[in-house]
């Protein structure tokens, strides 16, 4: 079981697609459960999302699960 935290700066608001951005943090999401973590493992997955100027946000996710090395 892995715990979900927030950290998305108050007041954010995006005017776009819903779908697409729902997607791409499903996919991160379910990246992060089925590689970073052994079955039974707890862990934390954090969803960031700030404002970086008037027509950019930054959306940051990040676990704790095992590092994986890319070769």
């Amino acid at each position: 079981a892995c715990q979900v935290l927030h950290r998305i700066e108050p007041g954010l608001v995006l005017d776009s697609y819903p779908g697409p951005l729902g997607q791409v943090l499903t996919n991160l999401i379910n990246n992060a459960m089925l590689h970073g973590f052994e079955p039974g493992q707890r862990g934390t997955i954090e969803i960031g999302a700030s404002a970086l100027e008037a027509q950019r946000v930054q959306l940051r996710v990040r676990d704790n699960g095992a590092l994986i090395r890319v070769i």
